[in-house]
């Protein structure tokens, strides 16, 4: 059978139609195939955090917050309130913080445990992250392509801060910043929705809806959330007007959906701790623009090798490229305007106050204000606009590699001129050296980044099956002793934060212990914003009238570490490499004679008491009223302040729940007092 020269062209068309029809069906699966890559290569590097330990960071009292409202899911009663005792003598914790994912994975525990939900929680919040910045490159508009790429890019950031969204600020071996994995999931995705609506006037509800959910899982975030909104806002000066309206439309939606959160929050704020020893360090005032941009350009806010190791800056590289890019279309693409508007507000913000305390001083809350954490909007920003410039520079040299094959092959096939065939030639020669050594150098870079992340999370995981092994020995003999302590009532002292303890089960500090065995404990300390707070650093493990003052009954100390002897404590039982003593106190009740108030207020509370505690902190039996916030005290049953011989009366009966907040007792008074 015969075929003509015809047939041959057509089915050497219809086979270059279906080559061309597979490249089609490869390119579009690509991106996914990006976001499933990062997602998988996370889900292995970040395993070690699926495992049961117990937390060396503030993941202990994000633990402690989840078991709280677990127990009340348990009991029939919504977690929304109430008393939480545990830390800094107790306060009405769920009143105070942002407590939605707390609230959330009490829930999710009450089917499969505390300790396993709050480390798969984290384990997946931090290994599916790449899905989360896939969906906000594309509710921003840009490509699926540059989607996929930008998620292949998410798990790389690392900074010498450990407090942006990176590993570091979450894992076992980082910080513990377990709520602000849920408004690093939050942020992303809110920033993309509030520019579409009030770009685009589009999914208002959807953006409001996101907007609170962010500011009820994340206060800090969400108010980055709104920063944005603001900078949204002035991106187009003749649309300022309308946009304000679609802003307020989004914002009162985001606010009226967080009320029940927010509004507590707002309207108890004075009774939130503004502690004397965080005022004026770095986590309010944060680093300066002259750190801030040196560690930026050195590639220290997100290509940062931790563990003294080595990588190349390819997301600072990249980050470059995006900056000139935006800057180049700033007048022509909205989007890119909008991404380098709030990295440089970012920047601004986590200079901190030597740059921006004007603008911060006049926010609401800005006492609160934590400064420290700002370079999470240069971080999240800075991401999309390197994702959007690596997918650039893709894409170019692909189209550049493209064409010139297209006009080298046809000019090979239709012209006879062998200038011409040469110069098309030595283009697509220049374009497959350009291309494939950009290539190289970004998978070596590539490479690089996810070798260091692996190195980093390899320790991780060489310490957390340490940390298992010695809660199995050690771990579980404290844990026996801290039942023991439970049962007699009173809290328990096992070294203080503050003090600078040096005992720990491997690598857990003892204080931390306490918390993940769910005691009530003091030293931990500067953990919540309980007006106690400040006392609590100062309490002296030497001294018996601080332990009476703290209600102090239990101490545990390593075998062979005696209390002070002025503590008269006893011996109450020793297991494997530690043991539990008794201090007599007086209980939660006492009666005392109240002397002339001291005025404080937040900020002043932990100066104003500082003589009291660090004097005989009530052991005469006279205690000094608190007139609080402007508010006066009740009249002292001691004007001149002088302390008696006798105490007003006696506690002959007393009982205490402190999971419900409830104290009582009986009392018999010879004279005016106060319990």
């Amino acid at each position: 059978m015969s075929i003509s020269s015809s047939q041959e062209v057509s089915v050497a068309d219809a086979d270059k139609a279906t080559l061309e029809s597979n490249s089609r069906s490869w390119v579009a699966l690509m991106p996914m195939v990006l976001v499933a890559l990062a997602v998988l290569i996370n889900l292995w590097v970040l395993r070690s955090e699926r495992l049961v330990v117990t937390a060396v960071n503030d993941q202990s009292v994000h633990r402690l917050f989840v078991e709280w409202a677990r127990s009340h899911w348990m009991n029939g009663s919504i977690p929304f309130d109430g008393w939480f005792p545990n830390l800094s003598l107790g306060y009405a914790a769920f009143h105070h913080y942002q407590v939605l994912p707390h609230i959330i994975t009490g829930a999710v525990a009450t089917v499969i445990g505390t300790n396993r939900a709050m480390a798969w929680t984290n384990y997946l919040g931090m290994a599916l992250w790449p899905i989360c910045i896939y969906l906000t490159v594309r509710v921003f508009g840009f490509s699926r392509v540059t989607g996929g790429i930008t998620a292949m890019l998410a798990p790389l950031i690392s900074s010498v801060t450990l407090y942006g969204f990176e590993a570091g600020s979450y894992a076992w071996r980082g910080n513990g910043m377990w709520s602000q994995l849920w408004g690093m999931w939050l942020l992303p995705i809110t920033l993309a929705l509030t520019w579409r609506a009030i770009s685009q006037g589009r999914r208002y509800a959807l953006a409001a809806v996101f907007l609170a959910l962010t500011f009820s899982c994340h206060f800090l975030t969400g108010t980055m959330a709104v920063l944005g909104m603001g900078v949204w806002v002035l991106l187009v000066p003749r649309e300022i007007p309308r946009r304000i309206g679609r802003a307020c439309l989004v914002g009162i939606g985001g606010i009226a959906g967080a009320s029940w959160l927010l509004l507590p929050v707002a309207s108890n704020s004075a009774w939130g701790l503004s502690s004397q020893y965080n005022g004026d360090t770095y986590f309010f005032n944060s680093h300066g623009r002259s750190q801030v941009f040196s560690w930026l350009i050195h590639g220290k806010l997100f290509d940062y090798a931790q563990d003294g190791g080595t990588r190349w800056p390819l997301l600072t590289v990249f980050l470059g490229i995006g900056i000139v890019l935006a800057i180049t279309r700033f007048t022509r693409d909205e989007r890119m305007r909008a991404l380098l508007s709030y990295f440089v507000l970012g920047f601004l913000m986590f200079s901190g106050k030597d740059t921006v305390g004007w603008l911060t001083s006049r926010l609401p809350g800005s006492d609160q204000l934590l400064l420290h954490r700002f370079h999470n909007m240069m971080q999240v920003s800075g991401l999309l606009i390197a994702g959007v410039a690596a997918s650039w520079l893709a894409q170019g040299l692909w189209s550049w590699l493209k064409q010139s094959r297209q006009e080298s092959s046809s000019t090979s096939e239709e012209s006879s001129s062998g200038r011409i065939r040469a110069g098309l030639a030595r283009n697509f020669a220049l374009a497959s050296m350009t291309t494939t050594l950009v290539v190289v150098i970004s998978v070596a870079m590539l490479v690089s980044a996810w070798q260091e992340r692996d190195t980093y999370m390899s320790g991780n995981g060489t310490w957390v099956n340490a940390q298992i092994v010695a809660d199995g020995g050690p771990g579980k003999d404290f844990a026996t002793l801290v039942d023991t302590a439970r049962s007699s009532g009173g809290r328990i002292y096992a070294g203080s934060l503050s003090a600078g303890s040096p005992y720990k089960i491997l690598y857990a500090a003892t204080y931390m212990a306490l918390a993940h065995d769910d005691a009530e404990g003091v030293g931990f300390t500067l953990r919540t914003l309980s007006l106690s707070g400040d006392a609590e650093v100062k309490f002296n493990d030497k001294r018996l009238s601080h332990y009476d003052l703290f209600n102090i009954r239990s101490i545990i100390l390593p075998s062979g570490v005696l209390p002070d002897v002025s503590l008269n404590a006893v011996q109450i039982q020793s297991l494997g490499a530690w043991t539990l003593w008794s201090v007599r106190t007086s209980g939660y009740l006492r009666v005392v004679d109240t002397g002339p108030a001291i005025v404080a207020d937040q900020k002043t509370l932990g100066v104003a008491t500082t003589d009291f505690l660090l004097g005989d902190a009530g052991a005469n039996g006279l205690v000094p009223l608190i007139a609080y916030a402007g508010k006066a005290s009740g009249p002292p049953t001691r004007f001149d302040g002088v302390a008696q011989p006798t105490p007003p009366g006696e506690v002959t009966v007393q009982f205490g729940r402190p999971d419900d907040g409830v104290f009582g007792g009986r009392v018999n008074l010879s004279r005016p007092g106060v319990v």
